[in-house]
């Protein structure tokens, strides 16, 4: 296996290997890894396909169910939307009989749990009863039994002859009945103390039935609906009815409750959002006043009018223009002569870049040496509105910006060189710290609010053999401004 099949096949190249190879064998390898990458992943993608084309292919094999759609008179899919038919109910509505059905469910319920505990407790007091009346049964004798004078009392009576001629009694003889009155007194006798009587002497069939279970007294009966007693079934629909109408009344309660309650958490969100909304416009209006002061004060900072200016403005009376006192006032200081002006600028201006591009340090496209008024207006003519070039000025220490306006009419705004840096002559301009600063802060910003200056069109050096007019300012020392 050859080397860079092996690196090909691991993606990995030592970085010993590496730093042997020149910049073409780096760039080969690059392009033979970048195409191994590109294999790799076009065949993960075929194989991908393939698995989910074999997976869609037994899953329809397997499942071959299929939807079908209703469609309507108009042969499109039928579709329905709640609420739009006149028969549809509202969500009021809805919730309604939602929480009847529910009420009715539980009351339903609740009465079928009471009753079943109901038939229990009864089964188990018949229970008890029963056990008790088969062991009194049993401890009576056979041939007697403990008779209630209420139920027998016509028979008792009736047999009180027999009963009084028996010998072979061993209750109580009854008294003789001869009259109304002595019935009276033996019934009052017989109400006073029980009588135990023979149920042979009396010729009856001995009695087996036990006394009634007494009923409970904790247990609130009440009628049970069964199919043969229709005034019973109509009280327990009635009976159903109140209880669901009950139940019902305690959902609606507490469904309005939890709404009220949901509308309260939402008026104390919105409160809270509302809140942090104001509070926010109160801290952008804050900010935005703290960023206005600041660009006022540094505008303020940065405008400087001209010390050439400065006298006219202190002198000048009220009845005085400005125009005037600056056109009675004396003229900067002019330079002595053109060699004077080169060795200005080789000295203090070259040296900070003035004329030069930052960014390529080479000379700015619109930068010109020094040249006179009629040499610029030949080089702007004809040219469209916003063309400009900045030549060094011959009548101060400085610059000239001429620029052609909006009229075809070339114009000339002189710039001054002061400690500070750089700015146009007159009131309130703004100072900047290089020359070429002040050309990019005007390409968006008039240099006069009246003419609306905007330097959009650098003019450059005109053929002339090869020559150009800065040749004499940087041809001494333009190599070492190149490298500073």
């Amino acid at each position: 296996m050859s080397m860079l099949q092996k690196i090909l096949e691991q993606m990995y190249v030592e970085p010993e290997l590496l730093a042997q190879l020149d910049e073409e064998q780096k760039q080969v390898l690059f392009i033979k890894m970048r195409e191994e990458q590109m294999k790799r992943w076009r065949q993960r993608e075929e194989d991908l396909e393939r698995q989910e084309k074999s997976k869609s292919a037994a899953k329809n094999g397997e499942l071959k169910r299929r939807v079908q759609w209703l469609s309507g008179v108009d042969g499109n899919v039928w579709v329905w939307v709640m609420g739009d038919h006149p028969n549809d109910k509202s969500i009021e509505q809805i919730l309604e009989d939602e929480a009847m059905l529910q009420a009715r469910l539980l009351a339903e319920k609740e009465l079928k749990t009471q009753e079943e505990a109901l038939k229990n407790e009864l089964s188990r007091q018949g229970a008890v009863v029963g056990e008790n009346a088969s062991t009194e049964s049993a401890s009576l004798p056979a041939n007697s039994v403990q008779i209630s004078l209420y139920e027998d009392a016509n028979n008792f009576v009736a047999a009180s002859p027999v009963i009084n001629n028996s010998s072979t009694s061993t209750g109580p003889q009854p008294f003789p009945v001869t009259s109304l009155d002595d019935e009276t007194r033996l019934l009052s006798k017989l109400r006073e103390t029980p009588v135990a009587i023979s149920v042979e002497s009396m010729g009856r069939k001995p009695m087996t039935r036990p006394p009634p279970p007494p009923v409970p007294s904790k247990i609130k009966l009440r009628p049970v609906a069964t199919k043969t007693n229709a005034n019973s079934s109509t009280v327990d629909d009635d009976t159903l009815e109140k209880r669901q109408s009950e139940i019902y009344q305690s959902i609606k309660e507490a469904r309005e409750k939890i709404a009220q309650e949901a509308e309260k958490e939402a008026d104390k969100e919105r409160q809270y959002w509302e809140e942090q909304e104001r509070r926010s416009r109160e801290a952008e209006a804050a900010i935005r006043k703290i960023a206005q002061n600041a660009r006022e004060q540094h505008r303020q900072q940065s405008l400087r009018t001209s010390t050439s200016i400065l006298p006219a403005l202190q002198n000048a009376s009220a009845h005085t223009s400005l125009r005037d006192a600056i056109k009675n006032l004396p003229r900067p200081p002019k330079p002595k002569s053109r060699q004077a002006i080169i060795e200005w600028f080789q000295r203090d201006e070259l040296p900070r870049g003035t004329g030069l591009d930052p960014k390529t340090r080479l000379v700015a496209p619109w930068f010109h040496g020094i040249i006179s008024r009629e040499q610029s207006e030949a080089l702007l003519k004809s040219r469209p509105t916003g063309s400009f070039l900045v030549r060094v000025s011959e009548r101060i220490w400085g610059y000239t910006v001429s620029y052609v306006s909006i009229d075809g009419v070339c114009r000339h705004f002189l710039v001054e060189r002061i400690p500070e840096g750089y700015q146009f002559l007159g009131t309130n301009q703004v100072v900047h710290d290089h020359l070429y600063d002040l050309i990019c802060y005007h390409e968006t910003a008039p240099i006069t609010a009246k003419g609306n200056e905007i330097l959009k069109t650098a003019v450059g050096q005109s053929a002339n053999g090869g020559m150009c007019d800065y040749d004499d300012l940087m041809s001494a020392s333009l190599n070492q401004v190149l490298r500073f």
